[in-house]
C-alpha cells in the first residue's frame, strides 16, 4: 500500500512557479538577515511575497491572499524551507484577527490584517520562558513602519 502523497499536475506547475519565482528573486545579502526583521533584505523579501499573495496563501484575495488550496499553501511552505526560508511565513496573524475581530471593526481588521498578508506590516515576538517572567516587566514594545 503506497502512503506517499501525490501531487496534481496543478500543484506541481505551481511548485514551479514558486521556485522559478524564488531562484529570480531571493536577495543575495538574505543570508545575513536571517531571522532579524530589522535587516532591509528580509523586510524586502516579506513584501515581495505579500505583493504576490503568498505570505498568506490561503486566505482571500480582499485580504491579501490568493485563494490558495491548503496543498498549495504546503507548496509555497516546503519551497521556502528548501531555501531556509520558512520563517518568512507568518502565523501571528490569526491572533491577531480573533482580537481586531473582538475588540475592533471590521474595517480596522480588514485593513490592517491586508497590510500584514501584502507584507507592509510585520508582526514579531519574543518568547520568554516561564521561569523567567520577571524579565517581563522590563519588555518593551516599539511599533515600526516597514519602508
Amino acid at each position: 500500500m503506497d502512503f506517499t502523497y501525490h501531487y496534481t499536475d496543478a500543484q506541481e506547475s505551481f511548485r514551479t512557479e514558486v521556485s522559478a519565482w524564488l531562484d529570480a528573486n531571493l536577495p543575495h545579502d538574505l543570508d545575513d538577515a536571517v531571522g532579524q526583521a530589522s535587516k532591509a533584505p528580509a523586510t524586502d523579501l516579506r513584501r515581495l511575497l505579500g505583493e504576490k499573495g503568498w505570505l498568506a496563501p490561503t486566505e482571500p484575495v480582499e485580504y491579501g491572499g490568493i485563494g490558495a488550496s491548503q496543498g498549495e499553501e504546503v507548496i509555497l511552505a516546503e519551497e521556502l524551507d528548501r531555501r531556509g526560508l520558512g520563517w518568512l511565513l507568518d502565523r501571528g496573524t490569526a491572533a491577531l484577527a480573533r482580537a481586531l475581530d473582538r475588540f475592533g471593526s471590521q474595517s480596522q481588521a480588514m485593513d490592517l490584517i491586508t497590510a500584514i498578508n501584502q507584507g507592509k506590516v510585520s508582526i514579531w515576538h519574543t518568547c520568554i520562558p516561564p521561569q523567567d517572567s520577571r524579565k517581563t516587566r522590563r519588555l518593551q514594545t516599539r511599533p515600526r513602519r516597514t519602508p
